[in-house]
């Protein structure tokens, strides 16, 4: 085919034979030909199809600017660009196939944070408990009890009534226990911080014959002065003379019993011829003579003077320290045996 200008072409096809002019003398510099149906080789496909929403490149200048091919591709490869033209002629088209495009795949859209939950409206303050041990505003004490007693009162509105030992009510902030009579002993002690001690003095054999007051209690036997204290358990000794004076409490003895002292002095009266009034004593009363055997004291006797233990006693009926009246004091010189008085420490 001649690429020269022919008159008779019309001028509807002018612009088609530069075209065609154009792509066989880069055809020829690319050493390639037309197929038999005259179509483009593969070789030069210029970038792909151009895009159908692409605009047309411009063509490039003739005085070899560069060649603008089509608007990228539809499948979103770059269109290959175009050689640089020289003497006047188009470049040579990029022989690489366009890259086919990757999708842009655009990154996930970062996640707002979550929104900041509202914090919870603070509640007031509890109000205050009469009882709970604290003192909270309103109240003026707390001793922690619900109670009119000890050092708050009963709606800790100021202090309480002070406890007292012996009333039989428990305040709980300053009493254990408060019951029974004030004697520090059973189930209370003198402060009613606790139990109190034994009530009572005990035999060693086994139940006392008598119990007086006191605690003081009569333990039967048949011993002799220097083993009385045998007869008394442990935690119990010996009651005093003076113990027995004032813990008697008008009670007769149903046996003859030792104190501790022994009375060694008495004295002795005959009244009316046949009555004996007599006086026991740790003291001399008139005369040094008058005075039992230091292993045979006076003791504690019953009216007769005997008891069921076998123990007797000479005399009885004397007082102590006072012959007008009867504390039962008797025995002496004849009469080495009896029980025993015992009694708290």
């Amino acid at each position: 085919m001649s690429c020269l200008p022919n008159t008779q072409r019309t001028a509807s096809n002018q612009g088609l034979l530069v075209v065609v002019c154009w792509v066989i003398a880069a055809c020829a510099a690319a050493s390639c030909s037309l197929n038999s149906r005259g179509d483009l080789p593969s070789e030069v496909a210029a970038g792909g199809e151009a895009g159908h929403d692409a605009s047309a490149g411009a063509g490039g200048s003739p005085a070899g600017g560069s060649a603008g091919m089509g608007g990228v591709a539809a499948k979103g490869g770059s269109a290959g660009t175009a050689g640089t033209s020289s003497g006047g002629h188009g470049g040579t088209l990029a022989s690489d196939a366009s890259g086919a495009g990757g999708t842009a795949t655009g990154g996930s859209s970062g996640s707002g944070g979550a929104s900041g939950s509202s914090a919870a409206a603070g509640t007031g303050g509890s109000p205050a408990v009469c009882g709970d041990g604290t003192a909270s505003p309103g109240e003026a004490c707390d001793d922690g009890y619900q109670d009119a007693c000890g050092s708050c009162n009963a709606d800790c509105t100021g202090p309480g009534t002070q406890s007292v030992c012996g009333d039989k009510f428990v305040c709980p902030e300053t009493e254990k226990c408060d019951e029974g009579p004030a004697n520090g002993c059973g189930v209370r002690n003198n402060t009613c911080t606790g139990p109190g001690g034994p009530c009572s003095a005990a035999c060693a054999g086994g139940a006392p014959a008598q119990t007086f007051q006191g605690g003081m209690v009569g333990c039967k036997g048949m011993v002799t002065f220097p083993d009385r204290a045998s007869l008394c358990a442990a935690g119990s000794v010996v009651c005093t003379s003076e113990q027995w004076v004032s813990h008697y409490n008008g009670v007769t003895p149903t046996y003859d019993y030792w104190t501790s002292d022994g009375p060694l002095y008495y004295v002795g009266y005959i009244v009316g011829g046949t009555d004996l009034q007599c006086a026991a004593s740790n003291n001399v009363l008139v005369q040094p003579t008058d005075k039992c055997p230091g292993d045979r004291p006076m003791r504690v006797c019953t009216p007769s003077g005997n008891d069921a233990a076998g123990n007797t006693c000479d005399w009885t009926g004397c007082g102590w320290l006072d012959y007008t009246k009867n504390h039962w004091f008797g025995g002496c010189n004849f009469d080495y045996t009896a029980g025993a008085l015992c009694c708290l420490p």
